[in-house]
């Protein structure tokens, strides 16, 4: 939900599931909307950028406009099923942003 005006921006970014402090990890696809993301394209672990919008509001708003999108997450079967036993931890995060 927003109320610029000038409308608005949702950016999604993704890091690969891993052990911390470890170079273990197991891949996923996320999906938001129009943006996707396989976090194999990692460096080291970093998160990786959508290089797709989530959602974008392509008028100047009249009003407060709300967005919904599915989120979907698929996680790499060979990946999971050679991971070494641990507790493996991942972060998706979406932002708005104003235009």
């Amino acid at each position: 939900m927003s109320n610029n005006r000038n409308g608005y921006y949702i950016t999604m970014s993704a890091s690969p599931m891993n052990i911390e402090n470890t170079n273990y990890y197991i891949d996923y696809t996320v999906t938001a909307g129009t943006a996707s993301i396989d976090t194999s394209d990692s460096v080291n672990g970093a998160a990786v950028v959508a290089t797709q919008n989530v959602f974008a509001t392509t008028d100047p708003m009249q009003g407060l406009t709300f967005a919904t999108a599915d989120v979907t997450v698929a996680v790499d079967q060979n990946d999971y099923l050679n991971a070494v036993t641990g507790e493996y931890r991942g972060t998706i995060t979406f932002n708005l942003m104003a235009n």
